[in-house]
């Protein structure tokens, strides 16, 4: 009975996440016309406004160790519409966790937007534990000189070159998160209507 209660929670996110959630990234200072992003973030949102909703969702998180947090939102353009509720899983580790528990369940547009988190995830980790491993190695070393503030900087002989996710690649990660499943399969035809 658990493995079948454990299965439904899963299927229930996957449910929730397609119908009301999103799967991306946060960008932290994205310029379009400058092709320029400092950071993206992993980000999975689940917004509604039915609050039991929203506890059951958390409780499931809560269940799985996926770390999480409330938001509340109300438009004061409209002050009779009622509370929104967000559930965010912001960072690599809450995203990465989250997503390996309801992938299977998931399709579509939110399939092709997991993979492409999936992938920024995998491509920025290898490149942390790169730098973690080697930084040792390649790292000035501080040298005290005499007097109070005298501190030499010295660099390594050879020049250790760390690798880094561009900023193209991580624009063309952000994107595919932003446009739509049709603009991304060419097999679906437009639709046009004639008048």
């Amino acid at each position: 009975m658990d493995n079948q209660q454990a299965n439904l929670d899963k299927l229930w996110i996957a449910c929730f996440v397609e119908t009301e959630g999103s799967i991306g990234f946060g960008a932290q200072n994205y310029n379009p016309k400058d092709k320029r992003v400092d950071r993206l973030t992993p980000i999975i949102t689940i917004s509604n406004t039915d609050i039991g909703l929203i506890d059951r969702a958390a409780g499931i998180l809560k269940s799985w160790n996926v770390g999480y947090y409330i938001n509340t939102r109300k438009d004061s353009k409209y002050p009779n519409a009622k509370i929104g509720y967000v559930i965010n899983s912001w960072g690599f580790k809450r995203a990465q966790k989250l997503l390996g528990i309801i992938y299977p369940y998931i399709y579509g547009e939110k399939k092709r937007k997991a993979d492409a988190v999936l992938e920024y995830i995998r491509i920025a980790t290898e490149v942390m534990n790169y730098r973690k491993q080697n930084f040792k190695k390649a790292g000035p070393k501080f040298i005290r000189g005499e007097g109070r503030n005298n501190t030499t900087l010295i660099y390594p002989k050879e020049k250790f070159k760390f690798p880094i996710i561009s900023n193209e690649q991580k624009i063309k990660y952000l994107l595919e998160c932003r446009e739509s499943f049709r603009d991304y399969n060419p097999d679906i035809k437009h639709i046009k209507k004639e008048v």
